[in-house]
């Protein structure tokens, strides 16, 4: 089965490379037509499956609850629906996950770019890191915020004896010498996650914005497609 989507894949860039320009921006079209119904369709899977993180006092149905657990495969969250790590590798915890989830995708993305660089097409390897951080932002987000949720618990009797834990994993004490490091980390991961990438976003559509204004292509009754290779092909509209 892997040797014929290897084969299909192959076979699909040889046509793809072969076609002409003008099919090649047909192509361009239903994929970006189908990328943006994706979009959409993890967007709200992302937000579906974060409901039991933002309304912990409710109480959802079994299946719904059972439905949320695999939900996070979406945002390539893979903990998320199969379980932390500590399941299968010892001394594995929620400092572990947080290092994990939140360096891989900048490890990857920078692997993207760099393959870019080398001359595997600049615009896509640069579009499929922008995806990836699109799918990754929420349970990333979740990740990194998760190291700042703490809950307090009385240890004994007395109000000195009250500790605060980790809600995440309360085997961390979230004021204990070993999470203090993962805090000040979670602190620069939340200027790269929850801040970072929608000021990217942002200055990416206000780049865009700009250029298409300069070229007079953005009038009332048409829109414009960006194409994978960063062009903007104006379109009539209806």
């Amino acid at each position: 089965v892997m040797l014929l989507m290897v084969g299909a894949a192959a076979r699909l860039w040889r046509l793809h490379q072969e076609a002409s320009a003008e099919a090649r921006r047909r192509l361009d079209a239903r994929t970006a037509s189908a990328q943006r119904k994706a979009r959409l369709i993890i967007s709200f899977v992302q937000v579906v499956s974060q409901l039991h993180t933002a309304f912990e006092g409710l109480r959802f149905p079994v299946a719904f609850v059972e439905l949320l657990n695999w939900l996070p495969v979406f945002g390539l969250d893979l903990f998320g629906a199969l379980g932390t790590l500590g399941c299968l590798v010892d001394r594995w915890g929620f400092h572990d996950d947080l290092l994990f989830s939140t360096l891989w995708p900048l490890l990857a993305a920078l692997l993207l770019l760099a393959l870019g660089e080398l001359g595997f097409g600049r615009a896509r390897c640069a579009h499929v890191a922008l995806f990836l951080s699109f799918v990754v932002f929420p349970s990333a987000s979740t990740t990194v915020f998760d190291a700042f949720r703490c809950e307090g618990v009385e240890m004994g009797a007395g109000e000195a004896s009250r500790k605060r834990w980790l809600r995440a994993d309360y085997s961390v004490a979230c004021d204990g010498e070993a999470h203090a490091p993962y805090r000040a980390y979670a602190g620069i991961m939340v200027a790269v996650y929850p801040v970072g990438i929608p000021l990217l976003y942002y200055a990416l559509l206000r780049r865009q914005l700009r250029a298409l204004t300069s070229r007079h292509e953005l009038r009332e009754g048409r829109r414009v497609l960006i194409t994978l290779e960063g062009e903007a092909e104006p379109r009539r509209g209806v």
